[in-house]
Protein backbone atom coordinates (compact mmCIF):
# COMPACT_ATOMS: atom_id res chain seq x y z
CA UNK A 1 0.00 0.00 0.00
CA UNK A 2 1.00 3.39 -1.15
CA UNK A 3 2.42 5.76 2.28
CA UNK A 4 -0.42 8.46 1.31
CA UNK A 5 -3.34 8.09 2.88
CA UNK A 6 -6.46 7.78 1.00
CA UNK A 7 -9.05 10.46 0.71
CA UNK A 8 -12.83 10.65 0.48
CA UNK A 9 -14.01 7.86 -1.41
CA UNK A 10 -16.13 9.72 -4.19
CA UNK A 11 -17.32 8.11 -7.59
CA UNK A 12 -15.68 5.32 -6.62
CA UNK A 13 -12.31 6.73 -6.46
CA UNK A 14 -9.64 6.08 -3.95
CA UNK A 15 -8.31 9.54 -3.64
CA UNK A 16 -4.73 9.96 -2.87
CA UNK A 17 -3.33 12.97 -0.96
CA UNK A 18 -0.57 14.33 -3.08
CA UNK A 19 0.64 17.22 -1.58
CA UNK A 20 4.02 16.31 -0.65
CA UNK A 21 5.01 15.20 -4.29
CA UNK A 22 3.65 18.66 -5.31
CA UNK A 23 5.43 19.90 -2.79
CA UNK A 24 8.49 18.73 -3.70
CA UNK A 25 8.70 20.32 -7.22
CA UNK A 26 10.69 23.52 -5.52
CA UNK A 27 11.58 24.46 -8.98
CA UNK A 28 7.85 24.88 -10.25
CA UNK A 29 7.25 26.64 -6.37
CA UNK A 30 4.85 29.85 -7.24
CA UNK A 31 1.85 31.45 -5.04
CA UNK A 32 -1.94 31.14 -5.76
CA UNK A 33 -3.93 34.23 -6.24
CA UNK A 34 -4.84 33.88 -3.21
CA UNK A 35 -1.82 34.23 -1.51
CA UNK A 36 -1.07 30.34 -0.58
CA UNK A 37 1.72 27.99 -1.93
CA UNK A 38 1.46 26.51 -5.26
CA UNK A 39 3.13 24.95 -7.98
CA UNK A 40 3.31 25.19 -11.54
CA UNK A 41 1.71 22.39 -13.66
CA UNK A 42 2.64 22.78 -16.82
CA UNK A 43 4.66 25.58 -19.12
CA UNK A 44 1.68 25.78 -21.59
CA UNK A 45 -0.40 27.02 -19.24
CA UNK A 46 1.60 28.77 -16.84
CA UNK A 47 -1.01 28.46 -14.08
CA UNK A 48 -0.82 28.45 -10.68
CA UNK A 49 -2.49 25.84 -8.07
CA UNK A 50 -2.82 24.89 -4.83
CA UNK A 51 -0.18 22.11 -3.64
CA UNK A 52 -2.99 20.15 -2.97
CA UNK A 53 -4.74 20.26 -6.20
CA UNK A 54 -5.97 16.87 -7.41
CA UNK A 55 -5.73 15.49 -4.09
CA UNK A 56 -8.51 13.85 -1.50
CA UNK A 57 -11.27 14.62 -3.82
CA UNK A 58 -13.06 14.07 -6.74
CA UNK A 59 -14.00 16.83 -8.34
CA UNK A 60 -13.31 18.80 -11.91
CA UNK A 61 -10.06 20.68 -10.45
CA UNK A 62 -9.12 21.78 -14.07
CA UNK A 63 -12.48 23.59 -14.16
CA UNK A 64 -11.34 26.00 -11.53
CA UNK A 65 -7.73 26.13 -12.02
CA UNK A 66 -6.87 25.82 -16.09
CA UNK A 67 -7.21 29.33 -17.99
CA UNK A 68 -8.84 26.88 -20.88
CA UNK A 69 -11.44 26.17 -18.77
CA UNK A 70 -13.25 29.63 -18.37
CA UNK A 71 -16.48 28.71 -17.48
CA UNK A 72 -18.06 31.67 -19.54
CA UNK A 73 -17.26 30.03 -22.61
CA UNK A 74 -19.11 25.91 -21.33
CA UNK A 75 -21.26 26.64 -24.31
CA UNK A 76 -19.17 26.98 -27.07
CA UNK A 77 -18.20 24.23 -29.70
CA UNK A 78 -14.38 23.77 -28.91
CA UNK A 79 -15.04 24.04 -24.99
CA UNK A 80 -12.25 21.22 -23.76
CA UNK A 81 -14.57 18.14 -22.21
CA UNK A 82 -12.14 17.74 -19.58
CA UNK A 83 -13.10 21.01 -17.91
CA UNK A 84 -16.26 19.05 -16.81
CA UNK A 85 -14.59 15.78 -15.64
CA UNK A 86 -14.40 14.94 -12.12
CA UNK A 87 -11.05 13.41 -10.87
CA UNK A 88 -8.27 12.51 -8.57
CA UNK A 89 -5.19 11.16 -7.73
CA UNK A 90 -5.23 7.20 -7.39
CA UNK A 91 -2.91 4.76 -7.33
Amino acid sequence: MPSEEYGENNNGCRCLNKTADLTSLTERACTTSSGEPGIILTLRSGSCVPLDYGSNICQPHDLVYDPICDISLATQPNFPLYCLQSWCYVD
